[in-house]
């Protein structure tokens, strides 16, 4: 398996297991009728592990930017290309995450 590879299959990772927490979310703040959750904790960890996934690639991305020396490369435009997805999807997620505790806590 190339790195091309390996990178897809991880950002497809990712976004399955985006939109199960999406899910998730959805149904316990419809079945909390928006009260005080012990999922709070839960949601708090899983913003603090999708923050660190996303504080690492970013650090990925801009060494890799300033150190390569293949950056003409297609495969290492493409890698790159991966990974700010990946990082504008791990944003969004937080995005919601951080919607959904709000929606709990009001």
């Amino acid at each position: 398996m190339n790195l091309r590879n390996k990178a897809l299959a991880r950002l497809a990772e990712l976004e399955k297991e985006l939109a199960d927490y999406g899910r998730e979310m959805e149904l316990l703040v419809a079945a909390s009728g928006g009260q005080d959750d012990p999922r709070i904790a839960e949601l708090t960890q899983t913003e603090q592990q999708l923050q660190r996934k996303k504080d690492s690639l970013e650090i990925a991305v801009s060494r890799d930017d300033s150190e390569a020396m293949n950056r003409s490369d297609p495969a290492f435009q493409e890698r790159q290309a991966d990974r700010r997805r990946e990082i504008g999807e791990l944003q969004n997620r937080l995005y919601a995450i951080a919607a959904e505790k709000q929606t709990i806590q009001a």
